[in-house]
This record gives structure tokens, C-alpha cells and sequence, in this order.
């Protein structure tokens, strides 16, 4: 039964105050068709809207098959207004987007029912008030009788306890009105209508009831409904309900005390009117019913008890704490939405309104896409200097060098020459004065300063065999140069055709005096041209280079030749081994160009014949390579390597070098079974583009060959011969390997006197090294240094370098490396360079800045399409003010409400990242081709997949936080005003 007992409602504000409804006591039966009739204001609706749980009483108490509302929270009010009560509304309240049958099923959706129930309950509701084969159609494709069948409909689908129509027929005619009417007139035969009208006509003819009101007041009620029999049938109703015994007995003590408020009241009445038949009548009835209260909550006391005893003692003792508590009952089912409702209600809003969502779709896009191409630039740029590294670390390796200079003391020798004093940049009414006498360095000054940076490195074989003990996982390979020459001799035609013997004999050297270019340019800075060790593995170099013709060396006297991408290589590299490339006549004659002048006419003589110019023969412009490659280059001269013992000749106490007797060539030459062979070419890899030559543009000759020559140099009788001069010398040392002061850390050495063994000639100049200032490390140390490692005389090598793997076993080999200095001095520690490490950390440097900020350049269009986004759904709040309040109305709750408009903004977030994200996909290709077409760089930009779903989740997680304002609105506005709202 639904009972008002006591009910006020008061609007006030700081500028007025209406009392709504005063002191309104009315029971209702459970079926019967009741009409409120009365004039605009006179609190019809209001009543109707706290019956509903629509709006909150002021005082007095609503109570529904013996529960009390007066305690109700707002999830209560939720949940009895989904489970209790059906709203016909004038005005039908239909949300625009949804089908009939699902603006019918939405209620059961809140309560949580299957979807499988919920589409058969809501077809039979609907073929109850004649909507059958209607399911489909949207609110707009039917009449405004149909829709209002379709209110009825949602209002029946919960099969609640009481139905509130509000003027129900009033946008109806007449012969839809009629019909609206008989489907409620049918209702209220098993359920409470209250319908709120003004025509009593119709509430005449159709209604069981009629209640009157005016100012807030019931002036007349045709059909009272007494309260005693309201609570015997709520008595009844609670004994049925499914709740705790507990729980019934605090329902049955309101019942109670509203008998005991009745006896009371009827006490006072039997005072004044002194009719006691009546009086004794009803007195009965409610002790009657006190005594079944009573009785019933006895029983219950004893079922509860029964129950408790049953459970552990702690929750026993738990329970007895807390039974004294006053709880509020509420037997209804609460309401939730699930997510896949919510999103299911703003799919079809979204559709509803397709061209916005679109734009609006677009509009959030930009910032994603924005982004996303920043972040495609930075990672394909990444990728690409990823890619680079191996190259770099192969141009570039981590190297150990014989002398040592650090990069900050290159730097600082310069430091002086545009004065120490630090000068304001900005005007201020001073001018300085340099003196540029005192300020500036002279030359001498950053020579002494150069030379106080020199360091040495004692490369001993300890030293070597520390570093080859290295893990082989960290490092591709280890390259070694001694500094030993290679004695090369070149079989070959002279101008006229013959046969003739060439010394091309080729010592890596020290790169000038200095020996800077050791320093920065790596081992290239010690390679001679046009002769170059390969480094690393087969593997290693056939990562950057393809065999093109022949094969890759597999003996130690087998080379190769490296051409550059256009198939070509610099003639010197030919001419330097005394290869035959010039162009010769039939008597196999040198032919000559003939002479050329300044406008580039050819010179005649006085017989119209070219003038010949002895000084430029003719070189042939290609090599075609037809067949065995090692006899194509046979066919422009043979060369062998020499050992020492073979190549050097001894003369009085002196070795001399066969360079200038052509007879000591040609017998070294046979001496020697050695002849290198060009079994193959090697051209760059055009999928894997190096920095630089990782070998060079050059002939090529392995790492085997390059210790085969050391091996045989330190145990030749010229080297030998060398270290025992040196050794008969009391005062002589080796160059370079002591400090002036042995307990200084500081790097300057004592430089050796000696005599080289070694002589160009037989009467030729002999070499002596000679001990002196600083000057002569760079004059002698060097020099002296160098021509003993020549020889084989220094077992040590010039200078080691190490090609790690990558970056990540890079920083393992410099650590091993750093660990060798560990409890050594200052003076004895080894010293390592990299380069590489410094360029791809800058320009990881330089890309990290402008990646950052274009990322938040291109983060504003992000936030502004967001702000726009909650503008936008702000807006939507607006439009769907009706449809808030209806949800509200159907038990949903607030959080609920937002949760809607939550969805629906992370749903525009979602199709705006995936726009964002399929269109750089889209660009990106063909940017990369324009990128390629410029700057002949591929695939400059990469979209990493995961950064794609990362910006997803951004583009969502962002237009939820643009709609989480508008979304708290929503769920905050009131549900009447949003009903009323046109």
C-alpha cells in the first residue's frame, strides 16, 4: 500500500517562500484508478513528484507496502523509483535516439536484467498496449498516441507498485485520449494508477477515485482509503517481503507506532464527539493488529536468534553490537549501468548526430595526428641512427693509441687567445681595452700547452693480452697494427714496354708529427692510403659490403679491391702498387695526350699534327673483368710481399734497402713465394649506407696477412741487429717509455739517442734519433718510434681498436677496458678514445630537443582539441537535459548519468586517436618518399606501434578529463526541471 501521512513541501530561496503542500495524509489502494483534480499550482504535480521519488518532501513521511522513505538516500531513491514506480508523462519523454523497444528496455537495463529478458518483457509489454511489430521504429517514425502507448509501456515493464501519469492525454485528441485512457483504466485493475489531470470528464468516466486539491490542500476525496486498513495490508505486505527477520521487525515497529499515533488520534475524537460505537469499532481493530505486530515480531526475534546461533561466536557477538542500530530497509534491488549500456546509449546518440561527430571526431584528431608524426620523426630517426651505429663503430671504433691526448686539453690549448676575461655582451656605457700583447697566445704558448697534453700509453703485450682476453660477445672484432712495413714489390712494364721491378712498399704511419690525426680520425688517421687492413669478421664486412666479382679472402695472401657505388675507384690506387694503367701502342709504347691551351683548343705543329705533351700519358678510363679476376689484374703487373730477411741486404754493418738497385729488387722479388692476388671486389651495401668507407676505397688485405708480417719482422736480423745497437748503448733507451721524473704523472718522456741499422743507400745518410727538449718528441720520439716499429724492433703494438657489437656492449668493453687502470698511478694507466660515443650523443641531444619541443607545439592543438571537445559535450549536456532527467527518472543513478557522458566523450577520444593514428599511416609513407626524393635518407619516419597505442589511450584518457566536467553537470542536474525542460 502507498500511504503520505504528514506531507509538506516548502520552496524557498532568499527571496521567497511557497508552502507547496500542507499536512497531506492520503492511503491508496494497491489496485484502484485515482485522479487528482485541481487548478495550475495548486501542488497536482508536486505531490505526483514526491509520490515518484522525484523530488524530496519537506516533513511528513511516504511510505510503500509498510517501508518508510523517510530516510532515503539517493541510491535508495534510485532504486524505488526503478522497482515501485512507472511515470506517464505528457510530454512522453522518449529519448529521441533509442528504438521503442530499447527506450522500454532501459529500465530493465538498470535493474540488471539479461538482455535476453529484457527484449521478451519489453515486446510483451509493448504488444499489451498494441505496439506489436513496432519494435524498430524510432519515437519520430510514430504518432503522439503511439508514443504515449510507448510510455505507458516502459512505465509497466518493471511491474511496479504504483503508476504516475501526469496529464497523460493533455497533447492527445479526443479519440487518442479515450484510447489512453481504457489501457490505464485496465491497468489500475491490478496496479495504483495516479493520474494528475484537468479534465474531469475523463477523471469522472474512467477514474475509481477522485481526489481534489487546492493551495496545496485536499479539499474533497471521493473514495477515502482509511489508514488502519492501509496498514493491515501492509502488515501483510511486509510478512511477504524478502528480507532479514531483523529487518521486518523494524518495518513492524513503524507500523506499530503508527497505530499507536491512530489510538491516540481516535482517543481525542471519542473527547470531542462522543460517538462510542465507532470509537470501540476501531479501537478493536487496532489492538487486533498491535497483537498480531507484536506476535510477528516475536516470531521473528526467535527465527533471528535461531539463525545467529548457527554462525560463529564472533559474529554473534558482532551482531548483538550492532542490533540496536537503527538501519534503513530498502527490500529494492539496486540500480546500476553497466558500461556496455552506457556505451550502447552513446553509440546511438553518436549516430544520431552524425555530421557532428564526425567534425567533431576530425577536430580532436589534429592534435594526434600532430603528435604522432613528431613521434614517427623522432623514432624512424632513432631507428635510423640505431641503424648508423654499427657503421659509426665501425668507422669510429673504441680505440687505444700508442700517444694519448684527451679531448678537453685539445680544447683548452687554444683557451687565451681572445682573452680570459669575461666582457658584458650588452652596452652599458663602457668600452675595454684589450692588450693583445699580454691576452693573446702566442704560437710558441699552444705548442706548450699541446705538447703538456701529450700522454703516452705503454701498449705492452701484457696490455694486448688483457684486451684479447676480452668476452667475444661484446665486440665484432679486435684490430691491431704494429706499425710493421709491408716490403712489396710490383713486377711491371716501364714507358717502353719492358719488364721492370718496383719497391711499392707501404708502412702505416703517424698521420704528421703531431700525430693528431691518430686522435681523430681513428685507425684511418695511421692507415697509408690506398692499403688497408679489413677489419672484423666475413660477416662483419659483408654486413656493409657485397661481393660483387670473385670471392672474399680465405688465404692470407689473397686481397681484394672496394669500389664506391658508382663502380669506381681512384686510379692512385693502382698506380701506388705499379700496376701498368696506361694506354700503350703495338710496340707497347706509353701513348701521351696531346697538349691543350687555355681555351682548351688542341695544339697543332705546322703540319696540322698534334703537338704531344711528354708530362700526361694516356691512362686507361676502365678495367673489364672477364672471367679469372686474379688474371685480369695479372695482366697489369704481379706483386709479392717480402719478408725482411729477403728484402733488406747487408752492407758493412748497415742493412740497406733494395728501393734503389733494381737488381736487389728483381732478386727479392724471386726470392719471395708470396704473391698477393686480387681474388674479388667488394662494393658498399646499398641497404646498409655507412657514415664513411669502412675500409676505404682502396685494396684490402686481412687481418692473417697483417700478423704474418709482424711475426716475421720481430724475428728478422734487421730487427734483431736494431735492439742489440741499442743495447751496446749505455745511454740509449727505447723512445718514449720513460717519465723525466718517474714519480710524476705528468706526460712528458725522455726521447732515446740512437742509430737506425737501417740505410737508404750505401752511401747514403745515416739516421740518428737524438735525446733532447720537447720538441724532439714530436721530431724524434715519433719518428724514432715509428722507424723502429717499422723494422719489427717494438714489439708493441701502435695502437688497438675495438668494434663492440653495439651501443649496449660498447659501454661493456669501455668498462672492461677501465677496469685494467684499476690500483694502477696515474702515469702507468692506459687511456682510451671515443668519438662515437660523443656524435651520436649529440645528435641524440639535438633530436631529443626539438623532438620536445615540437612534441609541445603540437601538444597545444591537442589540448585546445580537447578543451573543444568538453565544450562540445557541455553542449550535448544542454541538448539532453529531457533525457537526463528521464534516465533519472527510470532509477538511474548520478554516477550513472556521468557515466554516460563519460563514455561518450572516451568514445569520441577513441575515434579521434584512431583518425590520428590511421592518418600519419597514411601520410607517412608518402612523406618518406618526398623525404627520400631530397635528402636520399629512407624511412626517416617510423609510427612505432606502441607509441600508435599509447597516443590512443592519450586522445581517450585526455577527452575523458574534457568531459568529466560536463559529465558531473549532467549528473547533478535536477530530475523535475529536467523533465520540464522544452
Amino acid at each position: 500500500m502507498l500511504r503520505v501521512k504528514n506531507l509538506v513541501k516548502i520552496y524557498e530561496s532568499d527571496e521567497y517562500k511557497v508552502e507547496a503542500l500542507k499536512n497531506i495524509s492520503l492511503c491508496f489502494r494497491n489496485n484502484e484508478f485515482v485522479s487528482i483534480l485541481g487548478p495550475s499550482g495548486c501542488g497536482k504535480t508536486t505531490f505526483l513528484n514526491i509520490i515518484g521519488g522525484l523530488d524530496r518532501y519537506t516533513s511528513g513521511n511516504v511510505t510503500i507496502s509498510g517501508i518508510s522513505t523517510k530516510h532515503f538516500s539517493d541510491k535508495h531513491w534510485d532504486a524505488y523509483r526503478n522497482n515501485s514506480v512507472g511515470f506517464v508523462f505528457q510530454s512522453y519523454n522518449l529519448i529521441p535516439h533509442l528504438s521503442i523497444l530499447d527506450n522500454v528496455a532501459l529500465t530493465l537495463s538498470l535493474a540488471g536484467v539479461t538482455k535476453a529478458q529484457r527484449i521478451k518483457r519489453s515486446k510483451e509489454v509493448l504488444d499489451k498496449v498494441g505496439l506489436s511489430n513496432q519494435y524498430n521504429k524510432l519515437p519520430s517514425q510514430l504518432s503522439g498516441g503511439q508514443m504515449q502507448r510507448v510510455a505507458i509501456a516502459r512505465a509497466l515493464i518493471n511491474e511496479p507498485d504504483v503508476i504516475l501519469a501526469d496529464e497523460p492525454t493533455g497533447a492527445l485528441d479526443a479519440k487518442l485520449s479515450i484510447q489512453v485512457m481504457e489501457i490505464l483504466k485496465e491497468i489500475s485493475k491490478t496496479t495504483l494508477v495516479i493520474m494528475v489531470t484537468h479534465n474531469e470528464t475523463l477523471a469522472e468516466t474512467y477514474s475509481t477515485r477522485i481526489i481534489k486539491m487546492l493551495d496545496g490542500e485536499i479539499t474533497d476525496d471521493s473514495n477515502p482509503f482509511n489508514e488502519v486498513d492501509a496498514i493491515k495490508a501492509d502488515i501483510d505486505e511486509i510478512n511477504e517481503l524478502d528480507i532479514l527477520p531483523e529487518e521486518k521487525n523494524q518495518l513492524l515497529k513503524l507500523q506499530l507506532k503508527d497505530l499507536n499515533e491512530i489510538e491516540n488520534s481516535n482517543n481525542k475524537l471519542q473527547n470531542e464527539k462522543e460517538d462510542s460505537d465507532i470509537y470501540n469499532e476501531n479501537q478493536n481493530i487496532i489492538e487486533d493488529l498491535k497483537n498480531k505486530i507484536n506476535n510477528m515480531i516475536s516470531d521473528n526475534k526467535k527465527l533471528a536468534e535461531e539463525k545467529l546461533k548457527s554462525k560463529p561466536k564472533f559474529i554473534q557477538k558482532l551482531h548483538r553490537k550492532k542490533k540496536d542500530k537503527a538501519a534503513v530497509v530498502v527490500p529494492f534491488k539496486g540500480t546500476s549501468m553497466k558500461y556496455k549500456t552506457a556505451i550502447t546509449l552513446s553509440l546511438k546518440n553518436l549516430n544520431s548526430k552524425k555530421r557532428r561527430t564526425i567534425l567533431t571526431t576530425f577536430a580532436g584528431s589534429i592534435g594526434i595526428i600532430s603528435l604522432a608524426l613528431v613521434m614517427a620523426l623522432s623514432w624512424g630517426y632513432q631507428q635510423y641512427i640505431e641503424k648508423m651505429q654499427k657503421n659509426v663503430l665501425a668507422s669510429v671504433p673504441v680505440s687505444v693509441y700508442e700517444y694519448t691526448m684527451k679531448y678537453e686539453d685539445f680544447t683548452k690549448m687554444f683557451s687565451g687567445i681572445e682573452g680570459n676575461e669575461e666582457r658584458p655582451s650588452e652596452y652599458s656605457g663602457t668600452i675595454y681595452l684589450d692588450d693583445n700583447s699580454s691576452s693573446n697566445a702566442d704560437i710558441g704558448e699552444i705548442l706548450t700547452k699541446l705538447l703538456g697534453s701529450f700522454g703516452l700509453n705503454n701498449l705492452s703485450e701484457e696490455y694486448l693480452d688483457y684486451v684479447l682476453k676480452l668476452d667475444p660477445n661484446l665486440y665484432d672484432s679486435i684490430n691491431v697494427l704494429h706499425g710493421n712495413q709491408f716490403n712489396l714489390i710490383t713486377k711491371t712494364k716501364d714507358d717502353l714496354g719492358n719488364l721492370t721491378y718496383v719497391d711499392v712498399s707501404k708502412t702505416p704511419n703517424a698521420t704528421g708529427a703531431l700525430n693528431i690525426g691518430t686522435t681523430v680520425l681513428g685507425e684511418q688517421g695511421l692507415q697509408t692510403n690506398n692499403w688497408h687492413q679489413l677489419v672484423g669478421s666475413k660477416k662483419y664486412i659483408e654486413d656493409y659490403y657485397n661481393v660483387i666479382e670473385g670471392k672474399y679472402p680465405e688465404s692470407m695472401n689473397e686481397i681484394v679491391l672496394v669500389i664506391d657505388n658508382k663502380n669506381t675507384i681512384d686510379i692512385s690506387a693502382l698506380e701506388d702498387f705499379g700496376f701498368d694503367v696506361y694506354e700503350r701502342d703495338d710496340d707497347g709504347n706509353i701513348l701521351y695526350e696531346p697538349k691543350i691551351d687555355k681555351e682548351n683548343n688542341i695544339l697543332l705543329d705546322e703540319d696540322g699534327n698534334p703537338i704531344d705533351d711528354l708530362d700526361k700519358p694516356k691512362k686507361i678510363k676502365t678495367i673489364k673483368i672477364d672471367g679469372d679476376i686474379s688474371k685480369t689484374f695479372e695482366s697489369l703487373g704481379t706483386f709479392k710481399l717480402i719478408n725482411n730477411n729477403d728484402y733488406y741486404f747487408k752492407y758493412e754493418d748497415y742493412y740497406v734497402s733494395p728501393a734503389n738497385y733494381d737488381d736487389k729488387l728483381e732478386e727479392s722479388y724471386n726470392k719471395s713465394s708470396l704473391e698477393l692476388k686480387v681474388v674479388g671486389i667488394l662494393k658498399p651495401n646499398p641497404n646498409n649506407p655507412t657514415m664513411g668507407s669502412i675500409v676505404g676505397n682502396h685494396l684490402c688485405y686481412t687481418p692473417e696477412l697483417a700478423e704474418y708480417v709482424y711475426e716475421t719482422s720481430i724475428k728478422s736480423e734487421v730487427a734483431k741487429a736494431q735492439i742489440d745497437a741499442i743495447k751496446n748503448d749505455n745511454t740509449a733507451i727505447l723512445p718514449g717509455t720513460k717519465p723525466i721524473d718517474p714519480e710524476s704523472s705528468k706526460s712528458k718522456y725522455r726521447v732515446a739517442k740512437f742509430t737506425s741499422v737501417v740505410r737508404d743507400k750505401i752511401n747514403g745518410e745515416i739516421k740518428t734519433f737524438e735525446d733532447g727538449n720537447a720538441l724532439a718528441l714530436i721530431g724524434g720520439g715519433l719518428k724514432a718510434t715509428a722507424e723502429l716499429q717499422r723494422i719489427g724492433a717494438i714489439k708493441n703494438p701502435k695502437f688497438i681498436s675495438i668494434f663492440a657489437t653495439n651501443f649496449n656492449t660498447k659501454n661493456e668493453v669501455i668498462s672492461y677496458l677501465e677496469k685494467y687502470n684499476e690500483d694502477k698511478l696515474p702515469r702507468d694507466q692506459i687511456e682510451h678514445f671515443d668519438m662515437s660515443e660523443m656524435f651520436i650523443q649529440n645528435i641524440r641531444t639535438v633530436m631529443s630537443l626539438m623532438t620536445i619541443v615540437l612534441l609541445a607545439l603540437a601538444s597545444i592543438s591537442l589540448i585546445v582539441s580537447s578543451i573543444m571537445i568538453g565544450i562540445i559535450t557541455g553542449n550535448s549536456v544542454y541538448e539532453r537535459t529531457r533525457e537526463i532527467g528521464m534516465m533519472r527518472a527510470l532509477g538511474a543513478r548520478k554516477q550513472d548519468i556521468a557515466r554516460v557522458f563519460n563514455t561518450e566523450t572516451g568514445l569520441i577520444g577513441l575515434f579521434s586517436g584512431l583518425l590520428g593514428i590511421v592518418i600519419p599511416y597514411i601520410l607517412i609513407p608518402f612523406i618518406n618518399i618526398g623525404l627520400k626524393a631530397r635528402f636520399y635518407v629512407s624511412n626517416i619516419l617510423v609510427l612505432n606501434p606502441l607509441h600508435a597505442f599509447i597516443l590512443l589511450i592519450l586522445s581517450m584518457v585526455l577527452t575523458f578529463i574534457a568531459g568529466i566536467i560536463p559529465s558531473q553537470m549532467a549528473a547533478k542536474r535536477d530530475i523535475v526541471r529536467s523533465i520540464r525542460t522544452e
